[in-house]
Formats: C-alpha cells, structure tokens, sequence
C-alpha cells in the first residue's frame, strides 16, 4: 500500500501540471491579442490609424480605434483590469475585462506593464456611467480588445508622475503623500518634463514662439538657424575669465540657473549648487588662480521669472540661502567677504575711502580693511549680488546678515554704505561718476551690452579710465576690433591688468604664468 500510494503521488503532480498546462493553453485564447513587440528595424509598415487621446470623444462611441500612449496607472481587480493610458496632457481610462476577446492572461499581462510603458491599445470607445473624474477625457473610457508594449519601461523609475505633479511641501494642503524634490526631478528632467505643468509651459513657449515666426514670416523675413556656442564654466576660466555672472531663478529646494523662461533657457549647469561644484573643482585643480568675482543676479521680473514676483519678492531668506549653498560647496576661508572690507570702520564705503586716502598719500600698508593686496587674494572668490537693474538691497540691508557681513552689492549709488561695486553701462554718459568712484577707492564693473551696441567704442571708453571689470554679452569674437584689442591688452589670456605703479612688483611678475 505504502508503495502504491507513493505511485500514485508521485504520478499526479505531473498528469496535474499537464492538466494546468492544457487548461491555460486552451483559456489562452487571446494570446495573439496581446504581448511585447519586438523592435521593428524597418521589417514592416504596420497600417494603422493612431487617434490621439485628447480627440477621443462621445463622438467616436461605439467604434474601435487605435491608441497609443503612456501607461499612466493600473490597477488589477479580480478578472479586470483599469489602465490610464497618457499621451501628452490628455488621459483616458481603458479597461481590460475578461470576455470573448480578453483571457485571464490577457489581464494579468495588463497588471504587470511597468509604469510609463509606451502601449498600444486596441479598443471600443463607449460611454463611461459616471464621469471618470481622474482623466481628461471624463465621458468616455476604452473597452480593451488588444495590447502590445511597444517600448516597456523600467520596472523601478527614479520618479513617478503623480509624485511630480505633487507640490514641493505637501503638508501645505494637509497631503500626507510621497513628492519629488528638485534634485530629483532635475536629475529625471526627460521624465519630469511629462508632467501636466511642464507641458502647459511648454506648450505657451511653443504658441509664444509662433507667433513670432507668423509675424515675421508674413512680412517676408526668412528664418536661419545660426549656431550658438555656450561655453561651460571650466571653459570660460580656462579662457582667463575672472568673472562669472549667474542668474538665478529662486526655486523652494534648489535656486536654478538660466537666462530667462521660456525665451533663453538653456544652461550648462542647472542648479545652483553644480555650478558652484564645478566652480570649486576648477579652483582645486589650479591653485594659484587670481581671485574670481561670482555676481549673482536673482531673476524677479514677470517677465524674467513667475515664481518669484508671485511668492512675494526678494526677502533676506534668500540671500541667506545662498550664503548656505555657496558655504556648503566653499569653506569660509575660500571667500572675500563684506565684512573683511569694512573692518573697523563704520561702513564698507568709508573703509574703502580711507583707504583709497591712504594710497593718495604713498601709504600702501594693509591694515586689515579695505581691498586685500593681491598676494592675500589668490585663489579666493568674491560673491557678489548684481542690484543695480531692481535697487531691492537698500530695503533689506541693515537688516540681513548676508548683506551685511558676507555678501557684496553692485549697484549704481556712490553714497550708499554697502557701496563697493559700481555698476556703470555707458561710459560716455558716466564719465563723472567713473572718476568719483576711483577716487573714493571703488571698484567699477562696466556692462558693455550686445553686439551692434557701440561695443568697441565703449571698451576703449572704459580703458582710458581704467575701470575695473568689463563685461558683454557678445557672442561674436572672431577678427573683430574689439576681440583684437582684447588680445592685445591682455596677453596669453591673462585675466587681469596690474597698474604699473601701484601694484605690487608680486602682481606685475606673475602676470602670465598664473591663471
């Protein structure tokens, strides 16, 4: 008996596997109806019309129709299975159900599509009960008839969808539920972009865009595509460049860095932190650069940047949260800071004038306030807050640490006691102010502007008065007077131009073979 039934165990697991073998092949009778496609290499032209999501209506009920997209969400019950099928910002709601035309295999083919698949589906369009509140298309829903993965997605994504559509604190709206801070969508940006509030934007920069092609185009002008070269920070100080501009877009985890939106916004590094990175890497691996001066200019125009006109404006915790990303990338000891300037004195703009009296008088000691001698500058940075196009600072500074002890300002105002950094954009017109922001020991930074703007008329302007810091925004460099004079007033690259009779003989001897 013991032997007979061990006989008889031992046969029924196999006739039972044939019999669950026999059985799903013969349930399988939709096999050919579903699956993943194999890539297509030009092997055939598939005929099929796609209708896009958004187009899908009461209008189209009862026929069946062909649509691709993005699998959005799923989720199986029992023998069915509903899938929210995404194409751009428009979803609509398939349901894959056990009938004549759908196996249970077919389902559960259904449950296990990963997440942002792209999927074609075969379907019926029929009116929905009740409206289906959580698509774009609320009146209608598919009755799936067949499915094929085209491209399948990764089973375990950095980012989900409906984590990006969440705001930055959920807890604001009393959500308790997963969201993706901006580290994490600009690290996925090709998936970030899918989100309902990307394509909005972009959608208004595409019809913004087009307008302006209509325009021109129906008054005869012809569209050419010119390349662009952006050089990336390494390159730029490769080059000899001592000062780097940043725009920042304020943003509630990490300030971003690019012109303006939807006009220029293209960037080589996104977040504020990674150009700091970079910034921080270049300075390590050549050490004995001359100091660079970091202007920081934060964008608050309607038309420069939504977000912050919206939230309010500059406050004080902003400045305070650059401090804090530019602290975390650099030590302390790495800058030049505001208040290393005042020193004893009542303001920087008195300690800068006291010393320029000093130097007048043949007295070049450093006494710890004022400009440091170049030889206590190498290597260091000084962060600078670009103010002269908003005039924001004079609300905010006595009551804004960064302001006062860490950061500088550039601004237009001789008189102002942050007044270190003047900012100057003709120097025809501003002769005067040239000349009184020199003999009070201030530093001037010139703005030349773009190209066709008087460019090299302007640079010899600002020459002849030897002002501090120059810069354009022109892009064309090549054999032009301006680039040519450039070349020849500072040689191999060098980023800076040591006055013969005040510098230190250390500053005129390193000249070209420090960087």
């Amino acid at each position: 008996m013991a032997s007979g039934d061990s006989s008889d165990s031992s046969k029924k697991p196999h006739e039972q596997q044939q019999n669950v073998g026999s059985t799903t092949h013969e349930e399988d009778f939709a096999q050919g109806n579903y699956g993943i496609l194999p890539l297509i290499q030009s092997k055939e032209k598939i005929d099929r019309q796609l209708i896009p999501v958004h187009d899908i209506n009461e209008k189209l009920a009862k026929q069946t129709i062909w649509v691709r997209g993005r699998l959005h969400t799923s989720r199986g019950k029992g023998k069915q299975c509903f899938l929210v099928i995404r194409h751009q910002s428009a979803t609509i709601q398939a349901v894959v159900c056990v009938n004549e035309n759908v196996s249970k295999p077919m389902v559960k083919f259904a449950t296990t599509v990963t997440k942002e698949s792209v999927i074609d589906v075969e379907g019926e369009v029929t009116l929905a009960p009740t409206p289906i509140e959580s698509c774009t298309q609320k009146d209608v829903e598919l009755q799936v008839k067949k499915m094929f993965v085209v491209s399948p997605a990764e089973p375990r994504l950095p980012l989900l969808i409906e984590d990006a559509m969440r705001p930055d604190d959920p807890t604001s709206e009393g959500l308790q539920a997963p969201h993706a801070n901006q580290d994490t969508r600009l690290d996925n940006r090709v998936i970030d972009l899918r989100t309902p509030a990307n394509q909005a934007i972009y959608r208004v920069e595409a019809g913004v865009c087009k307008l302006f092609r209509d325009t021109l185009d129906a008054k005869g002008f012809v569209e050419i595509h010119t390349p662009k070269i952006i050089s990336d920070l390494e390159s730029q100080l490769d080059a000899g460049v001592r000062q780097l501009e940043l725009d920042i877009h304020l943003m509630q985890s990490n300030d971003v860095i690019y012109h303006l939106q939807l006009i220029d916004d293209k960037t080589n590094c996104y977040c504020l932190s990674e150009c700091l990175q970079r910034i921080r890497r270049w300075s390590e691996m050549n050490p004995q650069h001359y100091p660079i001066f970091l202007f920081l200019e934060i964008k608050q125009k309607f038309y420069e940047d939504f977000f912050t006109p919206l939230t309010g404006g500059v406050q004080c915790q902003h400045f305070q949260a650059i401090k804090s990303q530019l602290l975390e990338v650099f030590s302390i000891d790495s800058f030049i800071r505001s208040e290393q300037i005042r020193g004893n004195h009542p303001s920087i703009r008195l300690a800068l004038k006291q010393q320029r009296q000093n130097e007048l008088n043949a007295n070049y000691t450093y006494d710890n306030y004022g400009w440091p001698p170049l030889n206590r500058s190498l290597t260091k940075i000084l962060p600078v807050i670009l103010d002269d196009a908003y005039n924001g600072a004079a609300d905010l500074f006595n009551t804004c640490e960064p302001l006062m002890n860490f950061l500088f300002i550039a601004q237009q105002a001789l008189d102002r006691p942050y007044a270190s950094i003047i900012s100057i954009s003709d120097p025809f017109k501003q002769e005067q102010k040239i000349i009184e922001s020199a003999a009070n020991g201030l530093i001037t930074r010139i703005l030349l502007g773009y190209d066709g703007q008087q460019l090299f008329e302007k640079y010899k302007q600002a020459r002849k008065y030897d002002i501090n810091i120059i810069s354009t925004d022109s892009v064309q460099c090549d054999n032009t007077p301006l680039c040519r004079s450039i070349a020849e007033d500072f040689p191999s690259s060098a980023p800076i131009i040591c006055n013969k009779i005040t510098a230190l003989n250390f500053c005129n001897r390193t000249m070209l073979s420090l960087r």
